[in-house]
Order: C-alpha cells, then structure tokens, then sequence
C-alpha cells in the first residue's frame, strides 16, 4: 500500500513539477508511511505492555 501511494505521488508530481521534484516528494512520501508502519505498532505495543504490567 505505501508503495502505491509512493509510486502514485512519483508520478503526479513527475508530470506537474518535473523529474526532480517527483523523486523528492515520492520518497518524502515513501519514508513517512515506511516510518509510520514501524513506529505505530511499536508504539502501541509498548503502550499494551505498560498497561498489562502491575505497577
């Protein structure tokens, strides 16, 4: 899915800006969602070992 939407951001921003700004907002794009889909989950399950954890 993050590819897609990488890939579909590439190739928008190839046809209205150029190249150049295609390959920078694709992969600003692609880092995001890729650092997203790591740091949610670790996050949440973090979060789901703190609570089941006695205090």
């Amino acid at each position: 899915m993050a590819l897609l939407i990488a890939g579909t951001t590439l190739f928008v921003f190839d046809v209205v800006v150029g190249p150049a700004g295609a390959l920078i907002a694709g992969g600003a794009v692609l880092v995001l969602l890729l650092s997203y889909w790591l740091v949610v989950p670790l996050r949440l399950t973090r979060r789901a070992e703190n609570a089941a954890s006695p205090s």
